[in-house]
């Protein structure tokens, strides 16, 4: 499913998804979730339990970054 979908369909959570396609930037273009909570905690614990996969993951919030959230890499 494209990524924009996934962010409409769960508006204001953290979503752990599976991707599946990038683009020539490596930003991800379509992929299914795998988790998503309200809670960016939550995302992080279920993540730890796929450690070890060869798989693409990405961690994306679904709704505007508020003034009083930071973002690490």
């Amino acid at each position: 499913m494209p990524i924009r979908e996934l962010l409409k369909q769960y508006d204001k959570e953290w979503l752990l998804i599976k991707v599946h396609k990038f683009d020539e930037n490596w930003e991800p273009v379509e992929g299914e979730v795998i988790f998503h909570s309200p809670s960016d905690a939550e995302v992080g614990r279920e993540m730890l339990k796929h450690k070890g996969e060869h798989l693409d993951f990405a961690v994306l919030y679904a709704g505007e970054y508020l003034e009083e959230m930071a973002v690490l890499l």
